[in-house]
């Protein structure tokens, strides 16, 4: 992993930016001391520490038992940490991932789902039951145990519940004809309770209860879901109408303001929103008022020979660490603002970056990078790069983001287990890693081994003979 990242220092600019060194590639900075905020379980959303006496990502993430590992002729080992098979499967059905359902893991989602379909595997006996999609496109619903299913017209999706094996047609609760939807803009409360969507032919947002699977339509597209609220923007042209909504559809308040290319709620009456241009604003609801509360466009960077004209500065922006910033993607910086709507760092970056790994609310780090490397793991807490990848494949992150397995793209180059506090390179291929951070599968010429990445030791799992190994992942019984 090389020379690790030095600590903030004097170097750092007085408005919040850190000077760039793009010589640096691939290092660790030890940053024990930081808190940790983080998600993937499933419906537990939780705030992780640092090392400083408090708990860390590994003490309170949901724990591992299992690895499951898939070889190349479909045939499954479910084994424990020391290494004995506990049960067996065969499936046609292509990958094995964890959503967090205790004695379970899904299969399929590693092929084609509309034709092959997906499946749920027992981890105690090894039965497989059969989930219901009729689209190709599926993925994870945030950090919970609930997967989306699309088409590529928006004409289909479907919600899959691999814990009760049920499917919901969410379009059918949609209000008019032929409904819309974009599977990536769908948004999942942090509870895990209540989801919602933009119908993209009406311009409203469908909120769905997921106790009942009752649904109401709101006005506008969603922008926002979190603390029983939901926000949504109704265009004007030059202004918008920002409506707060309780989750069973009741208004709590509308603000008119000008539009904005990242929104947050901060709790269940509050906002910050922040314009292509860099304004910022706290939008309050309780009595109805909108504030500039800082202009970012003097400290972000912006490309050589940018028209001075041109105030597009801030493209899109993602919500993290439980709601303590909003991060703010540019052409050449990531920018980190505060509840308060106040700019906490911002890091510049050579080219614009997109983030990976899907981060979601309450996740303290995030990758952003192109496709295929290089990417950067970010603090989105203080506001600093944490680690950075040359060309290669991320494999899989802790709960909390903050810890990544990476697998090299050149000859010769290891495979590593990296994040906050840790640099560790592994003598096969990263194949997984665990919710915890603690342990990743690594797949060598002639076994599987399970890796404390901590303490750096190896459990061989299985010897998978000579065949390849198609997928593998961590579970709980």
């Amino acid at each position: 992993m090389g020379t690790p990242w030095p600590p903030p220092s004097s170097d750092d600019l007085a408005d919040g930016r850190r000077s760039p060194n793009y010589a640096l590639r691939r290092a660790v900075v030890g940053l024990g001391a930081l808190v940790v905020v983080a998600v993937l379980g499933v419906v537990g959303w939780r705030t992780f520490t640092g090392d400083d006496g408090s708990d860390s990502a590994g003490d309170t993430a949901r724990p591992w038992d299992l690895v499951v590992v898939q070889l190349a002729d479909g045939s499954i080992s479910v084994v424990d940490r020391d290494g004995e098979e506990v049960a067996t499967a065969d499936t046609e059905l292509v990958g094995v991932t964890d959503v967090g359902i205790d004695g379970a893991v899904v299969l399929g989602l590693g092929g084609d789902p509309a034709v092959d379909g997906l499946a749920v595997l027992s981890l105690a006996d090894g039965a497989i039951t059969d989930l219901d999609v009729s689209y190709d496109e599926v993925r994870r619903l945030g950090r919970s145990s609930l997967l989306l299913a699309a088409d590529a017209a928006g004409t289909g999706l479907e919600l899959i519940d691999p814990a009760t094996t049920t499917t919901t047609d969410l379009l059918a609760l949609a209000d008019g004809d032929r409904p819309l939807a974009d599977i990536t803009r769908v948004q999942i409360d942090d509870g895990a309770e209540v989801l919602a969507f933009t119908e993209l032919r009406n311009f409203e947002t469908v909120v769905v209860d997921l106790a009942t699977g009752e649904g109401v339509s709101l006005p506008g597209s969603l922008a926002d879901l979190a603390f029983g609220r939901v926000l949504t923007t109704t265009n004007r042209g030059d202004t918008v109408l920002v409506d707060l909504s309780t989750t069973e559809g009741e208004r709590v308040g509308t603000v008119e303001m000008a539009a904005f290319r990242a929104v947050m709620l901060v709790d269940d009456a509050r906002a910050i929103a922040v314009s292509g241009d860099g304004l910022v604003w706290r939008l309050d609801f309780a009595d109805e008022s909108v504030e500039q509360v800082a202009d970012l466009a003097p400290v972000l960077p912006v490309p050589p020979g940018t028209d001075p004209a041109d105030t597009r500065l801030v493209a899109e922006g993602v919500v993290l660490a439980g709601r303590t910033r909003l991060a703010l993607f540019g052409e050449r910086f990531v920018a980190f603002v505060g509840a308060d709507g106040a700019l906490v760092r911002s890091v510049d970056v050579p080219d614009r970056m997109q983030p990976f790994l899907d981060p979601v609310g309450t996740q303290r780090c995030l990758v952003v990078g192109d496709d295929g490397g290089p990417y950067t793991l970010l603090d989105a807490e203080a506001g600093v790069i944490v680690t950075s990848f040359d060309d290669g494949e991320l494999v899989d992150d802790r709960d909390d983001g903050c810890v990544v397995a990476f697998a090299a793209a050149a000859t010769g180059d290891d495979d590593v287990a990296a994040g906050l506090g840790l640099d560790r390179r592994l003598e096969g291929d990263a194949v997984a890693m665990s919710a915890d951070g603690t342990a990743v599968v690594e797949v060598t010429a002639s076994a599987v081994h399970v890796v404390d990445v901590e303490v750096d030791e190896r459990v061989e799992v299985l010897d998978p003979g000579r065949q390849r190994v198609r997928s593998a992942t961590f579970a709980r019984r």
